[in-house]
């Protein structure tokens, strides 16, 4: 599990790579954030989709799911090189401890969503 951990954590890191390099990023812009993150993987609870197709009928086909973030504490921002006079910046920084505080202080059925609160007003 260790080894499988690891090597989901390059591969989550990597696809990261790809996606912030078709923006026209650096393909290393969230490593280093990504890697003092949190990575969680499957214990017991995750419920997946039925698999349509098995390779091994002897045998139990499972799911996995590993989730990755950034630290609890550190800011998310738009990049400042996507920025712009004709593409302004449209959300204030934040964090997953932002949010956390946002749903613990909110009535969840609220209209006013967290992604509300940090809309700049153009």
């Amino acid at each position: 599990m260790g080894d499988y951990a690891v090597a989901v954590q390059k591969l989550a890191v990597d696809i990261m790579g790809a996606i912030t390099e078709s923006l026209g990023l650096c393909p290393t812009y969230l490593t280093t954030k990504l890697d003092d993150g949190m990575q969680f993987l499957s214990n017991g609870r995750y419920k997946s989709v039925v698999h349509g197709e098995t390779l091994n009928n002897e045998k139990t086909r499972i799911s996995i799911a590993s989730l990755h973030s950034l630290g609890m504490d550190v800011k998310m921002e738009t990049a400042k090189e996507l920025v712009d006079e004709e593409h302004p910046k449209g959300y204030k920084e934040s964090s997953f401890n932002d949010f956390l505080d946002f749903i613990s202080k909110n009535n969840l059925e609220e209209e006013k969503s967290f992604l509300k609160t940090l809309k700049i007003q153009q």
